[in-house]
């Protein structure tokens, strides 16, 4: 029997999204100027556990750094199936958020 939890799926989800956002940084950085650099690890908490005087910043970087900010936005849907409450309700989850993370351009 197989059991998963949040932190093991979570996880690899974390390091995809760091992988999106050292592609997104690179060209940036190259230029002299990536907001990306210093808050590399904004992206890895969670929306509600994000510290209060980070959150004007990182909203204003998951509008301005698209991809990135969509590979957050698919982690954070994932970390949201942990929460339903229906088994039938998280597999019909489980199905959409699938067809979006496949679907979605890197």
């Amino acid at each position: 029997m197989r059991v998963f939890d949040p932190f093991h799926i979570v996880g690899p989800m974390n390091e995809a999204v760091n992988d999106v956002r050292k592609r997104e940084h690179r060209p940036l950085s190259e230029e002299g100027r990536s907001p990306l650099s210093g808050a590399r690890f904004w992206w890895l908490y969670g929306r509600e556990n994000l510290p209060e005087r980070h959150r004007v910043g990182f909203a204003a970087l998951q509008a301005a750094h698209r991809k990135t900010g969509r590979a957050y936005a698919i982690k954070e849907a994932l970390r949201d199936l942990w929460a339903q409450d229906s088994w039938r309700i998280g597999a019909a989850d489980c199905r959409w958020w699938h067809l979006w993370a496949t679907h979605s351009r890197r």
